[in-house]
């Protein structure tokens, strides 16, 4: 009998682009419900979400959303509804028979409802630690969720790099549901082509993308996804000087997003690995990039990837360039690196699919 119950702050794939919620993490959170391990998943949506958002539960997913906006949504009365939320979880929680209770990252939205099932109640509680930023720690809000996270249970972490925060710690950077990892080998158009997409903002890497293709004009960079507004005026002008950077935008239909990716070459992913925030987490869309054993270039070198062929490169402009420009210049054929990287299938079953997170959630509630 299951006993499992999982709490994320999704909101229905429908309103992403809406509310400007992490793509990423949404998906994330679908495949841990695709699991089959919890016997329900209870979605709190963000902060920033409004009154107009509908209660429900999801058809096709299971997903019970639910959020208390009593007042208007601004000021103080914001302030109200999120206490709200956390007073309405917690009775929720308290009455339902599970006695596992898994979170979704602990951060101020959820922190009230997490000391109170933790203090009030007979459950057990554990983290899915999927962003871990020790920077945010400095002040009383921060300590007060790491000290949170130390209380849990247990954790189970996306990054490895911060095994300090739970004496049961464990590691898995992603979910890729089996019958999502491709069984063909990659195909390699040798058409130039890249794609940076997701989140677009300055810690993933588009001023360096841009900067970068901008002096590459034989190679195309096609961006998707959502840009964050300090760049939205910059990427508009440049795609318009400069023919071969492309923005396509949010796809609304994920099918679409798969056009593009199975279109291209290389798909990017450019991050500082000097951050404090890059350092200890880990991006997902990788692992979904190499399910369909498409080439990776990253600035970050990840020992949660150990075992993976991916392509590391620098995180500068002027080298980051010649990188570029040597590997559309190579005879792709007798590139054996390039070669390796469009095979992944074995090893991304063996470490991130359904079995791995299974021995994981089993072997942390048992402890």
């Amino acid at each position: 009998m299951k006993n499992s119950l999982f709490i994320s702050q999704n909101v229905p794939n429908t309103l992403v682009k809406k509310y400007n919620v992490s793509q990423a993490a949404n998906n994330f959170c679908l495949h841990i419900n695709e699991l089959g391990y919890f016997s329900h998943h209870v979605a709190i949506p963000p902060a920033n979400i409004d009154q107009n958002f509908q209660n429900q539960i999801e058809e096709n997913t299971g997903i019970e959303y639910h959020l208390c906006r009593v007042f208007k949504h601004k000021g103080i009365g914001k302030a109200i509804n999120i206490i709200l939320d956390n007073i309405w979880l917690y009775f929720r929680i308290l009455k339902a028979p599970e006695k596992n209770i898994w979170f979704y990252n602990v951060w101020t939205g959820n922190l009230l409802s997490y000391l109170l099932i933790h203090a009030l109640s007979f459950k057990k509680v554990y983290i899915l630690l999927a962003d871990y930023n020790p920077a945010r720690y400095n002040r009383w809000i921060g300590k007060s969720i790491l000290w949170a996270i130390r209380q849990a249970k247990g954790v189970v972490s996306l990054s490895g790099r911060c095994n300090e925060v739970n004496h049961n710690f464990s590691c898995i950077p992603g979910i890729i549901p089996k019958s999502k990892i491709s069984e063909q080998i990659g195909n390699f158009h040798r058409n130039k082509c890249f794609l940076l997409s997701g989140t677009l903002n300055k810690n993933t890497g588009i001023e360096l993308a841009l900067d970068v293709f901008k002096n590459i004009p034989e190679a195309t960079l096609f961006l998707s996804g959502i840009i964050s507004d300090d760049y939205k005026i910059k990427v508009e002008e440049i795609c318009r000087k400069y023919k071969n950077i492309i923005y396509k935008g949010f796809f609304e239909k994920h099918s679409e997003y798969l056009d593009l990716l199975h279109s291209v070459d290389f798909t990017l992913s450019l991050r500082d690995p000097l951050s404090i925030v890059n350092h200890y987490n880990f991006p997902s869309k990788i692992l979904e990039t190499l399910a369909y054993n498409k080439i990776v270039i990253s600035t970050i070198e990840y020992p949660e990837l150990n075992g993976i062929n991916y392509l590391c490169a620098p995180y500068d402009k002027k080298r980051l360039t010649t990188y570029i420009e040597n590997l559309i210049n190579t005879d792709s054929k007798s590139n054996t690196t390039i070669t390796a990287c469009l095979n992944n299938t074995e090893i991304l079953i063996k470490k991130y699919s359904e079995e791995a997170w299974y021995d994981v959630f089993r072997s942390m509630e048992n402890k």
